[in-house]
Formats: C-alpha cells, structure tokens, sequence
C-alpha cells in the first residue's frame, strides 16, 4: 500500500454526516458574528440568516447527493441534533430552574423547521443536477468543515483574550453554576458572551472530531491516517481540559471565585495547543481530501533531503513563534524576540 492510499466506498450516510456537519458550523459562524456585542442583530435579522444558510446547504444537497429533497432533510435533520448544543441556551429558566415547559415544543419543532428548509431548497437544487455529475468528495468535505471549524474557534478564543475575557465565567465545567449547555442567552453579555460562547464552540469542534474520527475509521485504508485522526480525538480533549484548568487552576465543581486558582501558564500552553490542533485538522482535511489521493507523484531526487531538513526547521521555528506570541499576548514579555523571529519566519 502506498502513501497515496484510498478511501472505500463511502457509506450512504456520509453526504448526510458531511452536509449536516456544514449547516451547522455555518450557522452558528453566523450567529456567533450576529451576537457579538459590537454587533447585536436582532431576532428578525439573526432569524432569515440562519434560515438562509440551511437553505444553501440543502440546495447543495439537492444539487450534488444522491438522494434529492431526502438529502436535504436528513442534512437538515442532522444540523438540528447538533445544534441542541446551544439550543438549550434559549431553552434554559433565567432563575435555574432548568428547562422551561416549552421545550416539550421547541425541540421538535426547530428539526421540522430546518429539515423542512433543507428538504425545500433541496428539492430546487435537483433542478439543476446533470445526469453524468460525478458524486463529490464526502469525506473530503467532511475533514475540511472541521477545520473551518476549527479555525473558527481559534478566532473565537483570541477575541476572548483581546477582550480580556478570559476569566467572566469563574467556574468550569459549568458556568455560574448552571450546565453549560443552559446557560440563558439572555445573561450572555460582555465578557461573558465572548468566553462562553468559546466552550460552546469548543464543543462543537470536540463533537466535530470524535465525528471525523469515527468516519475515517469506517473508510480509511491508511492506517496512519487512522492514527492522525485518533490523535486529534486525544489532543482535543486534553484542549478542552487545558481551556477549564486555565480558568479554576484545579479540578473543582465549585462556583466560588475564591477557590479558584487561574493560570496563566496554562493559558499560554492552551493558546499553542490550540493552533497545533487548527494544523492537525488541516494536516487531516489534506490528505483524506480526493486531490491527494489522486496525485501519485512521487517526489525523489539528491534534493529531498535538503528539503526535509529545510521543513523540519520552519516547522520548528514556527512552533517556537507561537510560544513567543503566547507568552507576549499573555505576560506582555518577548515583544522584541517575537517580532524578530516574525521576521526571520
């Protein structure tokens, strides 16, 4: 077996899984944008959005999966599992009292309505499909919506340390004491709204992994690839970890600010960590991704070694850059060396 590798043949669920995955990191880029506090659309605004970007993904369903308006649907149906991740913030009693009576509602609900969306827009997306269309690259699409997200949680946790956030929610793993996952959107203000919205994000991109992971498993003839997957579920968990033992500086359920212990350190350590992932998910979205596979070149020649060993030192220098930008970002120390080595990257 070669570098190269193949992929086998996908299962039927994998445009659904892939189209799914895309919704709903779209949505909630364009709901995070939307309530951010500089920007605080309203609902008559946030809504038609929302409803525009299922509408485009389940056109592109409709246009290019197998299975038309049902496509949609499933995708549509899919997004709305998982953005039961957040819905739980509009769901959620003011006064911790858990989830309010019109949940019984709501949740069944918002799956008719965005599966509805997609099954609609699908089926005028089918319109437009061409007989000898070849099937686009399921798995492919799948590993690059995790990186966007990715990357997408990365914008978010540094908008947290610009806004000097990273402390609004004293405890971990819930927030003020509510789930994490009730926490009422009306109480996200401010700092607040910047650094729980990151765990929500985080969230998502841990389920987006255990995800990418548990596909390329099914499809994957590449063993190493298996493993970069493996090590991506590993090390988005221990990113996770990271981010809550920055804000308690010990594993504590309490809600006190005065047990807690934050940690500077760790938050320098979480920031690397979390643009070593950003490049793990990218590295994955790469190689599983039908162009790679394609190209069979093989690179040979007196020169590879020169070029391996010019690569091993970018990506060092690289890494050491980020640590110089954490520790800048975060102890105010370094500037000169960081913008040094800037210029030497």
């Amino acid at each position: 077996m070669n570098d190269i590798g193949t992929i086998s043949v996908a299962p039927r669920g994998s445009a659904t899984l892939a189209l799914g995955l895309a919704t709903t990191v779209s949505m909630w880029g364009v709901a995070y944008v939307c309530r951010l506090p500089a920007v605080v659309a309203p609902a008559w605004l946030l809504l038609p959005l929302l409803l525009a970007t299922v509408a485009v993904w389940g056109w592109g369903a409709g246009r290019y999966a197998r299975d038309g308006w049902l496509a949609g649907a499933r995708a549509g149906a899919v997004a709305s599992v998982l953005n039961m991740l957040i819905l739980g913030s509009l769901l959620s009693s003011v006064d911790g009292g858990g989830v309010v009576p019109s949940a019984l509602w709501w949740v069944p609900a918002s799956i008719a309505v965005v599966a509805g969306t997609a099954a609609v827009a699908a089926v005028v997306g089918a319109r437009a499909k061409h007989v000898a269309e070849e099937e686009p690259d399921w798995t492919g699409l799948l590993t690059k919506v995790a990186a966007a997200a990715t990357f997408l949680l990365v914008v978010a946790g540094g908008l947290v340390t610009s806004n000097e956030a990273g402390l609004a929610v004293v405890d971990w793993p819930n927030s003020f004491g509510y789930n994490m996952f009730l926490y009422p959107l009306s109480r996200m203000t401010g700092g607040i709204y910047y650094e729980h919205a990151h765990r929500l994000f985080g969230s998502l991109v841990g389920l987006a992994t255990i995800l990418v992971a548990i596909h390329l498993w099914r499809v994957e003839d590449r063993r190493w690839v298996c493993g970069l997957a493996g090590m991506a579920v590993f090390v988005v968990i221990v990113q996770g970890v990271l981010g809550g033992l920055r804000v308690t500086g010990h594993f504590t359920t309490s809600t006190s600010v005065e047990d807690m212990a934050p940690s500077l350190g760790l938050a320098v350590v979480h920031g690397v960590l979390g643009q070593l992932f950003l490049a793990l998910m990218v590295a994955l979205a790469v190689v599983t991704g039908r162009d790679w596979r394609q190209d069979n070149a093989v690179v040979s020649g007196a020169d590879l070694g020169i070029d391996r060993s010019l690569h091993l030192a970018l990506v060092g220098t690289l890494l050491v850059q980020l640590v110089l930008g954490a520790v800048q970002r975060h102890f105010a120390q370094g500037l000169v060396i960081h913008i040094t080595l800037a210029a030497v990257v």
